[in-house]
């Protein structure tokens, strides 16, 4: 029986001295697999977020194909449908922009500040850790009735 008791013992300090490697390894992992995650996280919300801003620019061209941009009120209108689509967007962050190339076209442009959750979590605030997005749709003018005619 002594000898047994033996071998218990051996393996108990063996597993006591083991339980700290297995602490350190599981860090290690866990940081790479939260890493993994969060890098995952970032990246369908980037892509979610250049969805949007692609949407908001083709549904503001299309917009302002029926509604052309002839006044300042015009222009703001265009922006607001374009921002309509983008809500939950920080209002700091987007900017659209309202242009006509030319008589028979025009050009929205929606630009967004993206900043990852990584850069939260891990550090890097700054605008260096920021990620621009920018999304432009240009459309032909459909031909509208004039007022007087």
């Amino acid at each position: 029986m002594g000898a047994r008791r033996g071998r218990w013992a051996t393996r108990n300090r063996r597993t006591a001295r083991e339980d700290g490697q297995t602490l350190v390894e599981f860090a290690i992992v866990l940081f790479f697999f939260v890493l993994i995650v969060v890098g995952t996280i970032d990246l369908s919300r980037a892509v979610y977020v250049r969805h949007l801003a692609a949407n908001a620019a083709r549904e503001g061209a299309r917009y302002a194909t029926t509604h052309p941009p002839k006044t300042a009120q015009d222009v703001e209108d265009i922006k607001a449908v374009a921002r309509a689509l983008v809500l939950g967007f920080e209002a700091d962050s987007l900017s659209v922009d309202v242009s006509q190339p030319d008589d028979n076209h025009v050009r929205v442009d929606v630009t967004y500040t993206f900043r990852p959750i990584a850069t939260m979590i891990f550090g890097g605030e700054g605008s260096s850790a920021d990620i621009t997005m920018h999304s432009g749709s240009v459309m032909r003018v459909e031909w509208t009735y004039d007022e007087e005619g």
